[in-house]
């Protein structure tokens, strides 16, 4: 009897910044799923633009394709996708967050399609790229709450399906309502915590952590409350393989470059310029400073934010008197990106 090994889901993770380097990121099953996989006889797969699971297949008289072992209507695989670059964070157009605490979460219980793209980011369709929204935290053992109240709270748990799966009723004592909720005995997972009417919380139980720091997690879910157009397995255990789209914005910042005339000490501001052979970015006039060390310098930035990706921007030169000074700036790199009052800034110092 042959075996096949069609396709059951497929995710494609698309980071702009990285377009140009498909091994960027790693793509680990978590243990639990590993596990489940087994059992299914699933097989997963990295692929260029991102990971893919298989089923074992046989085909039946008619040469059509049938799963060799039944598939149960309602379970979950969850995914790490951890970065193998340190400063991944500071190119993502997403508020910085510490990949020890935090993560990105990324789910197919909505129907957020876009045409024919799955999108599984919190936004979409409006906004097909990550955000702040997608950022939770991962989860303690044990949630604590403590408030100044002579008043009970009630305290619920959810699961990422809207499920109450544990809950406190919290007593004042001594005019404090303190609680503690254990969360290490509820599955893995997303979780939603809410005390009373206050804002609720909310954290990522996953079922290992990865090798690396997390930059995401992806949880793929099977089951009757599962959008149709999300459902990768209908009722009856039959594979419908779908394809997931995961994007990441690449930052853009205000491109800052401080000119120091090293050697060229006769150098003015008036002559001085930045070009785009391309057109495609506008730099300002330059302007007279001093570096934080006390040197003489000049500074020009761009008109509007220039977006940062690994291969370099080509094209932008410094004149002096509509002549090249300096045929090819150099790009920022990702650890030049700061964080002002007025927005984003990547300064370049440039010596001539």
């Amino acid at each position: 009897m042959q075996s096949y090994y069609p396709e059951l889901v497929r995710l494609e993770f698309e980071h702009e910044y990285y377009q140009n380097d498909p091994s960027a990121f790693i793509f680990q099953p978590q243990q639990l799923t590993r596990r489940l996989m087994q059992r299914l006889g699933l097989l997963f797969r990295s692929t260029p633009e991102g990971f893919m699971f298989l089923y074992q297949a046989i085909k039946d008289q008619a040469g059509a394709l049938l799963p060799l072992r039944k598939l149960p209507e309602e379970f979950a695989l969850r995914l790490w996708i951890c970065s193998i670059h340190a400063y991944t964070g500071s190119v993502s157009a997403l508020p910085l967050f510490r990949s020890a605490r935090q993560t990105l979460y990324f789910d197919n219980l909505f129907d957020r399609k876009d045409g024919d793209r799955l999108y599984l980011n919190r936004a979409a369709p409006a906004v097909t790229a990550a955000n702040g929204q997608d950022i939770v935290h991962l989860a303690p053992n044990t949630w604590r709450y403590s408030k100044a109240s002579n008043n009970p709270v009630f305290v619920r748990v959810q699961n990422a399906r809207g499920t109450v799966v544990k809950t406190e009723y919290c007593r004042p004592f001594e005019d404090n309502v303190r609680c503690l909720v254990d969360l290490g005995d509820i599955n893995p997972g997303l979780v939603s915590i809410t005390a009373g009417s206050e804002e609720t919380d909310t954290y990522y139980r996953s079922e290992s952590l990865p090798d690396g720091a997390p930059f995401a997690a992806v949880d793929l879910y099977s089951g009757p409350d599962v959008p149709d157009a999300y459902k990768f397995i209908d009722s009856d255990g039959i594979p419908k393989p779908k394809v997931f789209t995961c994007r990441i914005a690449r930052k853009s910042s205000t491109w800052r470059y401080v000119i120091v005339p090293k050697f060229s000490t006769t150098l003015q501001a008036s002559q001085l310029s930045i070009e785009d052979a391309d057109s495609r970015y506008f730099f300002g006039t330059a302007t007279t400073t001093r570096t934080k060390a006390g040197e003489a310098a000049f500074t020009i930035e761009s008109v509007g934010v220039i977006p940062h990706q690994e291969k370099p921007i080509n094209g932008l030169s410094l004149k002096r008197n509509n002549a090249d000074l300096i045929k090819e700036l150099p790009n920022p790199g990702p650890e030049q990106v700061v964080i002002q009052e007025t927005g984003l800034y990547s300064e370049i110092h440039v010596y001539v």
